[in-house]
């Protein structure tokens, strides 16, 4: 695996996660079958959420690390077909790996993500206006710190310092709000797709599938649990 000291040799096997410098050669060689996934960052991106790159360069994110793994699994469903249906904003797709990279890095200098007094209070300002904003498909973090007079990077920031990232906190507001529509009466002749709609989902199918990794259930039993 390449770094700033020269190449060393690393063993690639399954789930193994790696953050080299390109500018240096890296040579695999594949023995069987593999199927992998390389996802090339510019050095500016990397530097806007790693103040120090050499953190991570050269390392294998250890397996034992818990944001490692959730990067991980992050990654693995950038496909292209997923790219072309997702219902966020690919700016917000982009974003979190950024956010996961600095958690992941934090993580493996020895340290858990750490927040001021300022960074909690401005994570729960991000909260709020997330909460009144949830039901506009388009939002993105730009619109939130646009309205809190902070930059893009400052509200990245300080969901980072508190274990968060703006993608997850839009998504699981969305899912409370609709939650919360499925549980009462008042939309008892309202269908699943539209309080999906209205909660600000896009499209009906990912609706049921993020209510369903969320909670447990689809928004249909979520709807029948509170009649039985």
């Amino acid at each position: 695996m390449a770094s700033r000291a020269g190449l060393r040799a690393r063993a690639l096997r399954p789930w193994r996660r790696h953050f080299y410098d390109s500018r240096h050669l890296l040579s695999c060689e594949l023995l069987l079958a593999w199927s992998d996934i390389n996802l090339q960052l510019s050095e500016q991106f990397v530097r806007k959420w790693l103040p120090n790159p050499a953190w991570l360069i050269g390392r294998r994110i250890s397996r034992d690390s818990e944001w490692g793994r959730v990067l991980s699994s992050y990654v693995a469903q950038l496909s292209p077909e997923f790219l072309v249906q997702a219902q966020l904003p690919h700016s917000i797709l982009i974003d979190q790996i950024g956010a996961l990279l600095a958690l992941t890095a934090t993580e493996m200098r020895g340290g858990r993500a750490t927040s001021t007094p300022v960074e909690r209070s401005l994570r729960d300002q991000v909260c709020d206006h997330v909460k009144q904003r949830c039901t506009e498909t388009s939002l993105q973090a730009a619109d939130i710190a646009s309205s809190l007079n902070i930059s893009k990077r400052t509200l990245h920031r300080a969901l980072a310092a508190c274990g968060e990232t703006f993608g997850a906190m839009l998504i699981q507001v969305r899912v409370d709000v609709a939650s919360r529509m499925l549980q009462s009466p008042l939309f008892d002749r309202v269908t699943t797709g539209e309080i999906g709609r209205r909660a600000g989902f896009s499209d009906a199918s990912h609706f049921t599938k993020v209510v369903r990794m969320r909670t447990g259930q689809t928004p249909l039993q979520l709807r029948r649990a509170r009649h039985s």
